[in-house]
């Protein structure tokens, strides 16, 4: 079993680059990612998100990449052009003042504004995919290391909860004749209370027959340890969308725990019934945080 939270870091670095990645990852019931690149890596973001997708089976992941330079980020610009009309006006004055053309210091023309310039260099995206890509890579399995450990704890958590919801619905079922038995001890004292000694005990037996026919859980209660044997036996898998199918059988046990709470339940019964309840809705939000 895996979780859906945690957090993933990698870096990779060619000597004149360096990319940073993180992953934050959160509950979602389906997957769906946001990424946060440089306007250099734009491009890659298809790419990166299919990185994603091929690892991780759903929840909520927002991903940071940083880019830095480290060395050759920037690139000298000659202006051609102004270095030549600075060399011509130079040489005509020269000629003027009887000098030679010789003279020209070229470091001079070179220091004139504008004739050299200095700009940070575009990336190449395609370039630096190899390291992009790797640095995801170191990102992606730091973040499936963490949901690992994360799914443990979420397991710990499931495993008392999943216990105590069979342990109630075992002792429910195991008193079903008596409760049955005392539904109709019910219905004859409230007969016997409106009809007095007027009524047939045929007809006694047959609405009591009614009465429990109503009442019985039995197939409810065989229907929910069979979904929470299965949920157990999907607690155990270690593979990517186990939650989707925990969340299916959470949602059958939900319905059987819904059809028993709606019959005619005694007194003696409603105690593990409603402990039930809150045992189901404790496994929801565990299961709700599964891969």
């Amino acid at each position: 079993m895996i979780g859906m939270e945690g957090y993933g870091r990698g870096e990779a670095s060619n000597g004149d680059v360096s990319v940073f990645i993180e992953i934050r990852a959160t509950t979602h019931r389906s997957k769906e990612i946001q990424i946060r690149l440089p306007q250099a890596y734009l491009s890659l973001e298809r790419r990166l998100k299919q990185r994603i997708h091929d690892k991780i089976f759903r929840g909520k992941l927002e991903v940071f990449v940083r880019r830095t330079g480290l060395r050759g980020h920037q690139e000298v610009l000659l202006d051609y052009e102004l270095a030549k009309a600075c060399f011509e006006e130079m040489s005509q004055l020269a000629e003027e003042l009887g000098r030679s053309k010789d003279d020209i210091d070229i470091n001079a023309i070179f220091s004139q504004s504008g004739v050299l310039n200095t700009q940070a260099k575009e990336p190449d995206a395609m370039q630096e995919w190899i390291i992009v890509s790797t640095a995801m890579d170191s990102a992606i399995i730091d973040l499936i290391q963490q949901r690992k450990v994360n799914g443990k704890e979420l397991a710990m958590e499931l495993g008392p909860e999943l216990r105590d919801l069979q342990r109630h619905r075992g002792e429910l079922s195991a008193q079903l004749d008596i409760l049955n038995a005392a539904l109709v001890k019910r219905l004859e004292k409230r007969l016997h209370k409106l009809l007095g000694q007027r009524i047939h005990p045929q007809k006694l037996e047959h609405e009591a027959a009614i009465l429990v026919e109503k009442s019985d859980i039995t197939e409810e209660l065989a229907r929910l340890e069979e979904h929470c044997l299965q949920l157990g036996q999907l607690q155990a898998l270690k593979e990517k969308g186990v939650g989707r199918q925990m969340d299916a059988v959470i949602q059958q046990i939900q319905r059987e725990m819904n059809t028993i709470a709606s019959k005619v339940i005694p007194a003696q019964a409603s105690q593990h019934v409603a402990a039930m309840k809150v045992h189901i809705e404790n496994i929801r939000d565990i299961i709700a945080q599964v891969e």
